[in-house]
């Protein structure tokens, strides 16, 4: 992990953004506890002071485990915790942001303004949406000023592609509230590169998301990009299936009366 810190540093980018931890069981061990800080250690050893990082926990982490964690992190100083627990334990999030000084992050699960009321009244000091996912470009200037209203940041949630990430930034640059933009340039095709975020991008100059798309170049990517199902499929650790799972198939149809 140090290397691929280090590449990102050279490459001019100002924060980095990496797992939390890997799946842990409901009550971590000290092992696994303690594989979640040496992460942090080390992102800190080689950002130094004037550079940043987060710590995405994918809602891999209990309740119980985020309250344990969060306060033994903030000796890094993160710039955020992401999702420290899926959004289905939206209760939890008060007790998580009084459990230590580190600003928590989320959204990339939530959809609408509406949804994300509940995180900012619980002290929730970054909101993410995914502009492709949450209503484009106007519904994200709406979420963006429902957060200035709470004193909270806006850092969209980007790992889609460079078309989303233009339109992402369009929204940056009239938010007073922005905080900082990911990308995942590089890693949809298999490159491996790791999720990045921070550096500078001049403004774009064509219309509304400032990108020209070729038609061949999609088609080109699109067919040579390796399939890459989510998360939503994969077995839960009791073998159920995970939340979000593909339905089950709908019964077939009776056949019609002649």
């Amino acid at each position: 992990m140090r290397e691929a810190v280090t590449a990102q540093v050279e490459a001019g980018f100002t924060a980095v953004k990496m797992n939390g931890c890997g799946r842990m069981t409901p009550v971590a061990t000290r092992a696994e506890v303690r594989a979640c800080l040496t992460r942090a250690e080390t992102a800190r050893e080689v950002l130094g002071e004037d550079r940043d990082f987060g710590r995405d926990f994918h809602g891999r982490v209990s309740p119980a485990n985020a309250r344990r964690l969060l306060p033994l992190l903030a000796e890094y100083a993160p710039m955020f915790v992401e999702e420290p627990v899926l959004s289905d334990y939206m209760q939890a999030l008060p007790d998580l942001v009084n459990a230590s000084n580190i600003p928590l992050a989320l959204g990339e699960r939530l959809f609408t303004r509406r949804e994300f009321l509940a995180p900012l009244q619980a002290g929730v000091a970054v909101l993410q949406p995914d502009i492709s996912h949450a209503g484009g470009i106007s519904e994200l200037r709406r979420i963006a000023a429902l957060a200035e209203a709470y004193g909270a940041q806006l850092a969209p949630h980007c790992p889609l592609g460079p078309v989303a990430l233009a339109a992402s930034l369009q929204v940056a640059f009239t938010t007073p509230n922005f905080l900082i933009q990911e990308q995942s340039l590089g890693i949809q095709g298999g490159g491996g590169r790791g999720r990045r975020t921070g550096g500078g991008r001049p403004r774009a100059r064509l219309a509304e998301p400032g990108v020209a798309l070729r038609g061949r170049g999609v088609r080109r990517v699109v067919t040579r990009s390796p399939a890459r199902p989510g998360p939503a499929g994969r077995p839960a650790p009791d073998r159920s299936a995970a939340p979000g799972g593909p339905a089950p198939p709908p019964p077939p149809r009776a056949p019609r009366p002649e």
